[in-house]
């Protein structure tokens, strides 16, 4: 993130969107979700969700991520770990692909980079190259 919080202040105060205040405009007050991370490639897009160790992924993301990755070859990771650390720590991930969700998969930081970069490079080759993705691969 290029945001300098000291000449601007806190970035998640002054630039995230307050999404509580929009839950009365919907039936029984649901509340708006967010995107953690979101990349359009090639016109093809790639979704981060982090959660907390023990978080679960709520009903109506699950949903959300299985009708989002109908389109070919968007692809959704939800990372489980501690985003503090530097680097970032995971304990596990857990892909969706083509409309489906895939079991969680044991990895690290360097193996969800790795997958990710996969996706990259399949999306940049044109689906040219195979879609080397440990968590599709080797779901634990």
């Amino acid at each position: 993130m290029r945001w300098n919080c000291d000449k601007h202040g806190c970035y998640r105060q002054k630039c995230c969107p307050r999404l509580e205040e929009f839950k009365e405009c919907f039936y029984r007050e649901i509340s708006p979700g967010d995107l953690d991370g979101i990349v359009e490639f090639r016109g093809k897009f790639w979704v981060l969700e982090w959660k907390t160790p023990g978080a679960q992924v709520k009903r109506a993301q699950e949903l959300l991520f299985v009708a989002f990755t109908k389109a070919q070859w968007n692809i959704v990771f939800v990372a489980e770990g501690d985003c503090t650390e530097t680097p970032m720590s995971v304990s596990r991930y857990q892909v969706y692909w083509d409309g489906k969700q895939y079991e969680w998969f044991r990895g690290d930081f360097a193996a969800l980079k790795s997958d990710v970069t996969a996706w990259s490079n399949f999306v940049a080759r044109g689906g040219y190259v195979p879609l080397n993705i440990r968590a599709l691969n080797n779901a634990a």
